[in-house]
């Protein structure tokens, strides 16, 4: 029994608005324009109408209400059908197969359908999309339309007759008669479901199509793999061989690299030590070296006997000088004494013309005293000579008397004071040059003994050259030791690296599961005395191995470990698709029979149903005119329909439509 409807936003209807149907037959009056035709629209939207023509639109956006002067445009319509279900009349129609719901059966089991009242609600938006909710739980129209199928309503056919469609349902066809028909009977339900199986089994035919298809695409390549795996098979033997080889080698190269590794390393250590050692000690010999005297006092001492001796030769000139005034002066006094006694008509020598004697001779002695080269000194002492020569001759008579133009009366007492002053000059200068003396023996003895010590220092100063010069020997045999441990290394090191490109080339060609004795670290300790022998045996289980290697990839193994993988993976394609085929199959069986299981229940039904129809029209016709008869009666026409096969030739096989 239908109790309310609520309408929001649909058509007319901007404000919410209820309408309660209290009584059996309700009407609803007013005038043209009014909106009596949309309650009857609400009510097909809410059942499930999906033909927006019979509702006078084009779209869902259609049915929302467009705005006035006085409200606003909505951005959604809802419409609320509310049922008295106190007798329990709605249910879900019970049946396997396509009649039980899938994705919507948590909805229907949430929206329980004891309770009294059943409310169906169906929201449009703007955008045309429509949301289904059962007792507040949203879901699909499949579900609502099963669940109106079980109290035959719908939201067309024979339930809402609008206005000037009264003759439709005389001047129906056949076909919509039945269908309308089917709908009194209840039928729908069973319409849906045989829809549904013939959509599925469509659907079941292209999945078999499909895995056929699948099918036939891996066979060959199946067909091929199958082919890489025997030889995988029978070259198995040699990759166990190869595996039995390359853990041996591995395991000794390893062993082998370990040990020269420390052996280097020690090594390398030692020589470093050393190296750093030797350098120490040389930087200390080299400091020593440098901070060793040098001969500075030697040099003192000889710059100071040069400064004696020049003193000591200015001194003796101008002692020379003093004594030759001297004797000159002590000639004129005696001469003078003797002139004085009578004998005096000579004339004595001046002093201007002694003293320019005097010069020359100190001029050619400073010459000769500078020279070294007796050839040089000769024709100096020849001058000298000559120059005597001619002031005897000049300035002295025949009988050894000396003559000068000057004399003078007052000449004694100056005399004497010059003699004396000379006296004196020569007596400080004699003086002074004993002291230049004992000064140049002290130097002597200094200079002596600081040849001793430099002497010493000297052969110390050698000593630690040739020291140096030994550990600079060492340091370049060290270093030279370095080089080669250099070269060694390297040499290691590409041994290393040829080790580990052989370890992925092994992991690639065998597996890692094949060479986890060598990665667990199984290898043979190397010792010095060995280390020679297990080279060369290394280079035999190279070569080998490098046989094998050549016959596996004769063999055409290469990549087995993909090559077994994308066989298994093929071959478990293949076996799940066989299953899958199993699988639609039995589905494609079972969706038969349930088709012609509903066909044969709908035939059922169908044919009671007209049987009880025909009574109930029978005295309803003789009601209505008084008598007479009337009957429907079941037309069967035949057709024929393409049968789908797979090839492109047209089948067609007979079918027959009530």
């Amino acid at each position: 029994m239908l109790k309310t409807l609520e309408l929001s936003g649909f058509k007319s209807f901007a404000k919410k608005s209820t309408l309660s149907f209290e009584r059996p037959v309700t009407s609803i009056v007013g005038p043209n324009g009014s909106g009596k035709s949309n309650v009857v629209e609400a009510i097909r939207f809410v059942l499930g109408e999906q033909s927006m023509k019979s509702m006078r639109g084009k779209s869902g956006s259609d049915l929302i209400f467009k705005g006035s002067k006085s409200l606003g445009k909505m951005n959604r319509a809802s419409v609320t059908i509310t049922f008295d279900n106190r007798n329990k009349v709605f249910k879900f129609p019970n049946g396997g197969g396509a009649g039980s719901l899938s994705s919507g059966k948590n909805a229907r089991e949430n929206s329980n359908i004891d309770f009294d009242e059943i409310t169906l609600t169906r929201e449009v938006f703007a955008d045309g999309v429509s949301r289904y909710l059962l007792n507040g739980s949203e879901v699909r129209l499949k579900d609502i339309l099963e669940l109106l199928t079980s109290v035959h309503i719908g939201a067309s056919g024979h339930h809402i007759i609008s206005q000037g469609e009264a003759d439709r349902l005389l001047s129906a066809n056949s076909r919509d008669r039945k269908e309308m028909i089917e709908d009194a009977l209840g039928l729908k339900v069973y319409q849906y479901r045989l829809k549904d199986a013939d959509r599925k089994l469509i659907k079941t035919r292209e999945n078999m199509k499909e895995v056929l298809t699948q099918k036939r695409e891996l066979a060959p390549r199946l067909a091929f793999l199958k082919r890489q795996v025997e030889k995988i098979q029978k070259a198995e033997a040699l990759r166990s061989e190869l595996a039995d080889l390359y853990k041996e080698y591995l395991s000794r190269e390893e062993g082998y690299i370990s040990y020269e590794e420390r052996v280097l390393s020690q090594e390398d250590g030692v020589l470093r030590n050393q190296l750093r050692d030797l350098q120490k000690d040389l930087s200390e010999i080299s400091q020593d070296t440098r901070e060793m005297s040098k001969p500075v006092e030697l040099n003192m001492i000889a710059t100071d006997r040069e400064t004696l001796r020049r003193t000591y030769d200015e001194l003796s000139r101008k002692l020379g000088r003093i004594e030759a005034l001297l004797e000159v002066e002590s000639e004129r006094q005696n001469e003078k004494a003797t002139a004085v006694g009578g004998e005096g008509n000579n004339e004595l020598i001046s002093g201007e013309r002694v003293s320019d004697l005097l010069a020359e001779m100190e001029r050619l002695i400073t010459f000769v005293l500078s020279q070294t080269n007796i050839h040089e000194i000769i024709p100096t002492l020849k001058k000298m000579q000559t120059a005597v020569g001619q002031f005897r001759q000049t300035y002295v008579s025949k009988d050894g008397r000396e003559h000068d133009s000057s004399s003078g009366a007052g000449a004694d007492d100056s005399s004497e004071d010059k003699l004396q002053k000379l006296m004196s000059e020569k007596d400080a200068i004699e003086e002074a040059l004993e002291e230049i003396e004992d000064k140049e023996t002290d130097l002597k003895h200094r200079e002596e003994t600081a040849k001793k010590k430099h002497e010493e220092e000297d052969r110390e100063r050698r000593q630690k050259e040739g020291k140096r010069y030994e550990f600079l020997m060492e340091k370049n045999r060290l270093e030279s030791e370095l080089e080669k441990l250099s070269f060694r290394q390297n040499a290691l090191l590409k041994t290393k690296s040829d080790f580990e490109q052989e370890m992925r080339e092994a992991a690639a060609l065998l597996g890692v599961h094949m060479l986890r004795g060598s990665e667990q670290g199984e290898h043979q300790v190397v010792g010095p005395h060995s280390a020679e022998e297990d080279r060369s045996l290394q280079e035999d289980r190279r070569k080998k191995i490098e046989r094998i290697k050549i016959k596996l990839e004769e063999a055409g193994i290469g990549g087995a470990g993909d090559v077994l993988k994308e066989h298994d993976e093929v071959a478990e394609r293949d076996s799940f698709l066989t299953h899958e085929l199993e699988d639609v199959n039995l589905a494609m069986k079972s969706l038969e029979a349930m088709i012609s299981e509903l066909k044969d229940k709908l035939d059922v039904e169908f044919k009671t149903g007209i049987d009880k129809i025909n009574k109930e029209f029978q005295k309803f016709f003789a009601l209505m005119f008084g008598g007479g008869n009337a009957f429907l009666s079941v037309i069967i026409e035949k057709s024929r329909k393409r049968r789908g096969v797979e090839d492109e030739d047209m089948e067609f096989e007979d079918s027959e439509d009530v």
